[in-house]
């Protein structure tokens, strides 16, 4: 296909990127602003256009679609692990050999990302009051605290 074949292919279905992103911000409001969901649409159909092959005989719109869900399933698996990696657990804490003040000082983190931080490690530590004295202990000593 020729560039403006494809880029009339884009045109006409970007009311498409907007209807998927439109079905899916309910399921994803939690992970996903809609905006950069409809952004996240508008680059699967342009994925979609460039990758378009016509001898497989699939309507582009059905192509298309199955791109912008997986570029949607990709996008959330981003913003799973980003989450994941910002959770602080004793797991962590107690065989990973990181300090409390490891975990407070990260120069990467903003303002509001750091206090998060120390919210969900003064949560950790209501935890660890409740444990028995000598796990608790042991916790302790090894958080350098």
């Amino acid at each position: 296909m020729t560039k403006p074949e494809i880029n009339d292919l884009i045109t006409k279905n970007e009311k498409l990127a907007y209807y998927i992103a439109n079905k899916y911000k309910v399921k994803v409001k939690s992970c996903i602003e809609f905006d950069d969901l409809k952004s996240i649409c508008l680059l699967g159909l342009v994925k979609a256009g460039n990758t378009f092959d016509l001898s497989r005989n699939v309507e582009f719109s059905t192509y298309a679609c199955k791109i912008m869900i997986n570029e949607i399933l990709i996008e959330l698996k981003k913003s799973y692990i980003k989450k994941c990696k910002n959770i602080v657990n004793l797991e962590d804490i107690c065989f990973n050999n990181l300090m409390y003040l490891d975990l407070l000082v990260d120069d990467s983190l903003s303002i509001d990302e750091t206090q998060i931080k120390k919210d969900e490690l003064a949560h950790l530590f209501i935890y660890i009051d409740e444990l028995p004295t000598n796990l608790k202990s042991i916790i302790l000593l090894k958080l350098n605290r």
